[in-house]
Order: C-alpha cells, then structure tokens, then sequence
C-alpha cells in the first residue's frame, strides 16, 4: 500500500496549505494554488482548492520539537487556560476549542506559503507531509475499525475520491 499513497500523496507536492476547517470532527485540508467558486445545492456558492483532503484519524502540525496544533485538541475549551471550564463546553460549536483557536492562530501567524515539499508514506494509511523547512503535517490511523480514515480528491470535478481506510486505498 506504500506505493499506492505515495503516489497518490504526489499530487500534493509543491501545493500550498491555504485553509483548514471542520465540520463536527472530520477535518479537512485546502491545497492548491487555484481557488475555483463551485455552486452548492442551496444556491451559494463556496471557494475550494486543487485538491481537498478530509481527514477522520488523528492528525497533527508540528515544527521539528514541538506538537503545534493536534486533532484531540477539540476535545479542549478555547482560551488561555484549556482545563478552565473543560467539563461544561460544547467542542462541537464552533470556535470553542482549542482546535479551533490554534488553527486560526497558526493560519494567521503564517505569512509564507506552507508548500508540501516532502511525502513519506507507511503501509497502514499514515503519512507526513514536510511543509517547507519548518513545519510537518501527519495523519495516522488510531484505531483497527472498519472505518474511512482519510480521503483526498478534487472538490471541483467528478474524478473518484481516494479514501483511505484499514483495508487499503478504495477509489469511489
């Protein structure tokens, strides 16, 4: 399965990272250097990248010593005291987590570009991506479930997904 990610992962080299957000706990991941305007059913339209990854696993940024901005970090109030209050917070409303606060954080704070420049890839679905000399975005299964870990594709066309899962790379 090595080969099959790799190569499908290729796709995203030399890319930017340009927008991450969520919805309920699937997080997903903007690369390209195109922005197309798509139409949704409801008649708005939405702006979307080269290439969309939505990621169902764990996954983290990270510079070369330092865990920067990580999935389980949802499951924390926002502010500066991430316990304060940690038993009586909804982590699914937006922007009231950590998570979300870290993200709008490190987006803003990043000036440069964030291009993949690197893949390395495992036989489990995990992989990471260097994001110019600094920073490493990795996604890594956590669990032996029947489950869709991960999936990346166009969001502007009709070509099959690539979806990730325990059981090898399934194209829908």
């Amino acid at each position: 399965m090595i080969n099959q990610l790799t190569k499908i992962l290729k796709n995203l080299l030399d890319l930017p990272l340009w927008s991450i957000g969520r919805a309920g706990s699937l997080e997903w991941f903007a690369f390209g250097s195109e922005r197309r305007e798509i139409p949704l059913k409801n008649g708005k339209y939405k702006t979307v990248s080269d290439y969309a990854l939505h990621v169902q696993c764990s996954w983290r940024i990270r510079d070369k010593n330092k865990i920067l901005i990580a999935s389980r970090d949802r499951f924390y109030p926002s502010g500066a005291d991430p316990y304060a209050e940690i038993d009586n917070f909804e982590w699914d409303k937006d922007g009231a987590n950590q998570l979300d606060q870290r993200i709008t954080e490190f987006m803003a704070r990043e000036t440069l570009p964030l291009n993949v420049r690197q893949i390395v890839a495992d036989d489990i679905g995990s992989f990471k991506l260097k994001l110019n000399d600094t920073y490493f975005f990795e996604v890594f299964p956590d669990n032996s479930i029947a489950t869709e870990y991960w999936r990346l594709f166009r969001p502007y066309s009709d070509q099959e997904h690539f979806v990730c899962t325990n059981e090898g790379i399934k194209r829908e």
